[in-house]
């Protein structure tokens, strides 16, 4: 059966049964729909209008203008879709193929690759999956690339599953919050609104979360992001979160708001205790540490009577002490309660100030001179008074 104005250039068992269609050669090819084109091959079939078959192997086009450029299985249902090759070299005819079900999508090459959504996009690899429009994959295995404008570079086991999202690569990522992002690594989650989880991770639990929003975890294993805009630059098992945090080394937990925490390479885990503070659990060196004092940044200033404040430190209880939770030595001072109570300083009677406990010892040192002025006045009278006495007697 011919259709009207159609050809058959050449070949065995050929058929061009739409209207103007066109089988230039090959063997069992079928041009069934107006205008379509079969070049080449074998047992390919352009079942709708103005669809392409250039060559290949079992090769379906479906979609109107749609293309199949040649290799083995593939098929088309898409209006205006493209496969370019690929497809099983062997195999059960009717499987192992790649789909370009989408209007204007596209597949490269691979196999197994299914392309829905309009003008999504599979480059190649095999058994990867588009499912909205403009989503994007580029190739690998078994990635899914299923949020609107989400994309899927390589790797395997991928998924971009948020709207505009991105996972560049690795195994087992997962982007699932609008304009999130994982840059590659295995096993991590960016799971909030442009959230970034930029690599690192690892199975078994052991991945990279960015679940806060605009949250951030550079990499290294187990790290998670929670809070709005927190940040953990690697390491491992940490934890940022409070809005603003920051974690890094081990084991360090910024829990509150603002709050900054550096573990060391110690399997003991640190903590924030409060909003908008900085702990570190190791030692911290630096040539000089400068504590703000200058004028301008003070209000509600009040005299210091140098005198009470020479008291109260004469009657603190000094003692030497280690750290439970790191083993940084020995150390001397007075407890932080019994410092808050002497001078009514600090916030929360849980730590001692340098710029406190620096501005007591001034004024100590100021009582105590004063204290050694006025010794050193009585002993000048009494030496006089003696001078005085010993004339007398010398007379």
């Amino acid at each position: 059966m011919s259709g009207e104005g159609s050809t058959i250039g050449g070949g065995v068992g050929n058929e061009a049964n739409g209207d103007l269609s066109t089988v230039s050669g090959g063997e069992d090819n079928q041009a069934d729909g107006q205008a379509s084109t079969v070049s080449g091959g074998e047992r390919n079939l352009t079942g709708d209008d103005f669809g392409t078959a250039s060559g290949g192997h079992d090769n379906s086009v479906f979609g109107r203008y749609s293309v199949v450029g040649g290799g083995r299985n593939n098929r088309t249902t898409g209006t205006a879709s493209t496969i370019a090759g690929g497809g099983t070299v062997e195999g059960i005819d009717g499987g192992g193929g790649n789909l370009a079900d989408g209007e204007l999508s596209f597949i490269g090459g691979g196999a197994w690759n299914t392309a829905r959504g309009q003008y999504a996009t599979i480059g190649g690899g095999e058994d990867n999956r588009t499912e909205a429009e403009y989503a994007t994959v580029g190739g690998g295995l078994e990635n899914e690339a299923t949020g609107i404008r989400s994309t899927v570079g390589a790797g395997w086991g991928n998924e971009a599953t948020g709207q505009a999202a991105t996972v560049a690569g690795g195994a087992g990522n997962e982007a699932s919050g609008v304009d999130a992002t994982v840059g590659g690594g295995v096993g991590n989650a960016a799971s909030a609104r442009r959230a970034t989880v930029g690599g690192g991770g690892a199975t078994g639990g052991q991945g990279n979360t960015a679940s806060g929003a605009h949250a951030t975890v550079g990499g290294g294993r187990n790290n998670t992001a929670s809070g709005d805009r927190a940040t953990v630059p690697g390491g491992f098992s940490n934890e940022a979160a409070g809005e603003h945090s920051f974690a890094a080394g081990r084991g360090a937990n910024a829990t509150h708001d603002g709050a900054v925490v550096f573990g060391d390479a110690t399997t003991t885990d640190i903590s924030s205790t409060g909003p908008d503070e900085a702990r570190f659990q190791m030692p911290v060196h630096a040539p000089a540490f400068n504590t703000e004092s200058t004028s301008a940044a003070k209000t509600n200033v009040e005299p210091v009577d140098p005198q009470a404040t020479l008291q109260g430190v004469e009657s603190l209880s000094i003692t030497t002490w280690e750290f439970r939770e790191n083993g940084s030595g020995r150390h001397m001072g007075p407890m932080a309660e019994e410092f808050a109570d002497t001078f009514g300083l600090g916030e929360d009677g849980t730590a001692i100030a340098s710029v406190d406990s620096d501005g007591v010892a001034f004024a100590a040192i100021q009582g105590l001179a004063e204290s050694l002025g006025e010794k050193a006045e009585r002993i000048t009278a009494l030496e006089e008074r003696l001078a005085t006495l010993e004339s007398r007697v010398d007379e």
